[in-house]
Order: C-alpha cells, then sequence, then structure tokens
C-alpha cells in the first residue's frame, strides 16, 4: 500500500518555511514510493501536480474555522504522515487528527514558543523533527521529564541549487554579501562599523545588501563615512540571491539568533565563504573553522576587519575556502539528502507508533475560532520592540540566550 504524506505549512511562499518544507517534499515525492502532497493553509486555494516529481501541491484558503475546515479536509484525504511546521492556527486540532494518522511536529525556529508546541501537544504526536542539533538539545530534556513516547530527531536542511558558475574575483576590492530582513536581530548595524574599520586597515571592501532597505542603516553608513562602499539590492528574487552570491567573495552572516542558515548553505554553493557569529546555532554545524567558512567571536569588530584583510590578501586561500564551501553545501546540504534523512525519520516514527501509539480525543472537537498568536515579546508595541531589539542587539550573547529561552 501506497503511504500518503502530507507536510503541512502555513503558505508555500511566505517566510523562509515553505520553500524549505517544498524542498524536502519534492525529494521524497522523487525518492519515495509515496504519495506526497504539500498542503498550504491560507494561500488562495488551489491543488495541482508537478508533473516532473508527481508532488501534490495544495492551498487550502483557510480564513476562518481553520481547525474545523483542516479536520474536515483530513477526513476527506487520509493521510497515513502528517508533518505541521508552524500552523499555530490549527494546533487545538491536533488532539483531533484520525489515530490511524502518524503526526509529526517539525520546528525551524530557535525561540522558545516555538519548541512549546511540542512540549504542549507531547500526548499527541508522534515524532518531533528539527532543523539543527542544538535545538534538539533544548527540547529533548523537557520531552524526557514528559516521558514522551514519540521520537525526536534532527535533519538538516538542504536546497536545490544551481549549476555551478565560473566566479570572476575582483582583485582589486573584497566584496561582501549580508542577506536578511533589516532588523537588528540580523546584526544590521554591525555592518557600519565593520566596513568603517576596513576603510581605516585601507582594505577595499565592497558591501552588497539583499533583503530590504534600512534608513536608519543608511544613516548609520553615513555617519562613519562609508555609504560610497554600499550598494542596495532590496528584495530580490530567489535565484537572483544566488548570483548574487557567486559575485561575493564573503557572506556576512551576524543574526544573533539563527536555527540553521538557508542563506549560509545557498551561499556557499556559490563559493561564497561565510563568516558567522559563533553563537548556538546551524552556523556551528554547517561551517567547518577554516576549512570552507570561519566561526568567529561575537561583535569583536576589529577582529573580524583583521580576518576580511587577511582573506582579501591571500586570494589563493580564499579560492580554496570558496571551492571547499561549494563543496559542502552541495554534498552536505543538498535536498536529496534532506528527502532522505526526513524518509528515515517518517518510517521510524511509523515503526515506533505501532508500539507506542500516541493518544487522541475521539469525541466530537469544540473549537472556538483562533486568533493568530505571538509570543509575550510580540504583544509589546512595535515601537518598543524596536528599541529593545536595538539595544540587546550591542550583545549578540545576551540576544540569544534570551531569544532561546525565554
Amino acid at each position: 500500500m501506497t503511504l500518503k504524506i502530507a507536510s503541512i505549512v502555513p503558505s508555500h511562499t511566505a517566510g523562509g518555511i515553505g520553500p524549505v518544507c517544498g524542498y524536502a517534499a519534492e525529494s521524497l515525492a522523487n525518492n519515495e514510493p509515496w504519495e506526497v502532497s504539500i498542503v498550504a493553509l491560507h494561500d488562495p486555494e488551489r491543488t495541482y501536480k508537478d508533473p516532473d516529481t508527481g508532488l501534490n501541491v495544495i492551498s487550502l484558503g483557510l480564513a476562518n474555522n481553520h481547525c474545523e475546515k483542516f479536520l474536515k479536509w483530513l477526513d476527506q484525504h487520509p493521510q497515513d504522515v502528517v508533518i505541521t511546521s508552524d500552523v499555530n492556527l490549527i494546533e487545538p486540532a491536533f488532539p483531533y487528527f484520525p489515530p490511524s494518522t502518524a503526526h509529526i511536529v517539525q520546528l525551524h525556529d530557535s525561540m522558545k514558543r516555538y519548541r512549546q508546541v511540542a512540549i504542549r501537544n507531547h500526548m499527541f504526536i508522534d515524532g518531533v523533527v528539527t532543523v539543527a542539533n542544538h535545538l534538539l538539545v533544548l527540547l529533548n530534556p523537557k520531552l524526557d521529564k514528559l516521558q514522551f513516547k514519540g521520537l525526536t530527531r534532527s535533519v538538516h536542511n538542504g536546497a536545490s541549487y544551481p549549476e555551478p558558475c565560473v566566479r570572476e574575483s575582483d582583485p582589486e576590492k573584497i566584496r561582501l554579501l549580508f542577506v536578511g530582513r533589516m532588523d537588528p536581530i540580523k546584526g544590521i548595524f554591525d555592518l557600519p562599523p565593520l566596513l568603517h574599520q576596513l576603510d581605516q586597515l585601507n582594505v577595499p571592501a565592497e558591501l552588497r545588501i539583499v533583503g530590504g532597505e534600512s534608513e536608519a542603516l543608511k544613516k548609520k553608513f553615513e555617519e562613519a563615512g562609508v555609504e560610497r562602499n554600499v550598494i542596495w539590492s532590496g528584495k530580490i528574487p530567489h535565484q537572483e540571491c544566488f548570483e548574487a552570491a557567486a559575485n561575493s567573495e564573503v557572506l556576512l552572516m551576524i543574526s544573533r539568533v539563527e536555527a540553521f542558515g538557508m542563506v549560509t548553505i545557498e551561499a556557499m554553493s556559490m563559493g561564497c565563504v561565510p563568516i558567522a557569529y559563533d553563537l548556538p546555532s546551524g552556523s556551528r554545524e554547517i561551517i567547518e573553522d577554516g576549512k570552507n567558512g570561519f566561526v568567529i567571536n561575537p561583535g569583536k569588530i576589529p577582529a573580524f576587519a583583521d580576518l576580511i584583510e587577511n582573506l582579501h590578501g591571500n586570494r589563493r586561500y580564499l579560492e580554496q575556502l570558496g571551492n571547499s564551501a561549494a563543496e559542502r553545501a552541495r554534498t552536505q546540504f543538498n535536498a536529496t539528502d534532506l528527502g532522505r534523512e526526513l524518509g528515515k525519520f517518517i518510517r521510524d516514527v511509523l515503526k515506533n507508533k505501532a508500539q507506542h501509539p500516541s493518544q487522541r480525543i475521539t469525541a466530537p472537537p469544540q473549537f472556538t475560532e483562533v486568533k493568530k498568536t505571538s509570543g509575550k515579546y510580540q504583544v509589546i508595541p512595535e515601537s518598543f520592540r524596536s528599541l529593545i531589539r536595538k539595544t540587546l542587539c550591542d550583545y549578540p550573547n545576551l540576544t540569544n540566550w534570551i531569544f532561546r529561552n525565554l
């Protein structure tokens, strides 16, 4: 009998979860003898089958009564396994999933409130899969105390990459790349002092910023006297992000909190060398320090600039690092491996479920309309949140601890 597997996401395109789960679903559909679907709760209603992979791409268009409507869909389209990713609007429906359906919660974020989903629902789920090992370190002790009978595992993210290209280096300058939203959590206010320090060292640096624009950040570049060294690309299509990486030597991964780091592996795949802060994050699991990138002491701008100066002065080493980075991303963090490891976990969960089935509630469900939930931090007015982020992010280690534990 062909297994039916459904990956449930908020949206196919919004945020990073939809595309990552799409990579995994495509790989499962390509390589497993299963009927695989990726289901977006909130995108406009649509259903089609990808002719190349056989993946069912479904959008339910849910705007209200999310729990009832999703359970109705699940009743009409029975699944052997459902994998849910950041779908808090249907969380009250978790206990009412059919007993025959194995439920796996997938965690993509470092913040505590995401882990709490698995902890709150430990009786009703059969497995938890995280995108990085450091998330399991925080989750497993909590589940062990609750005597969780399901399985947990870390399966690193992966991606489908464009064909490698011939990189054209510019020995006259070192080209830096930052990709991310314009948020202090992403470390954007480390960029002006870094460029200023490089300027003081007479290192000809060019910084391309992808992901948006920020008047506050522009002002900081102007105050540092380095605005001439910055190229603003704004928000660009995903494919163009690969092109930006192919035309850059160094990726600046300076986020205070990063569960995995899709930007990191995608840039590495194009030969762009990552420099990341040494914090509990996916960077520690992706980058082999000194071999295909660097993990450095957070916020130490002079040492950061010295490293970039050394790379600019040793182009042969920089090229070797880039080649090694591309090899690591393409061989260790690709969509095929992601699908294969996720497939193994699914099989193990089904085997374990036969011996240790999760609980389900069979009584007719009664739901009140669920509002999209936010953590305690999100209920603070945005103006104050912005000030908090700006202040906290001057202390990378503290910020990382707070967002992972509070």
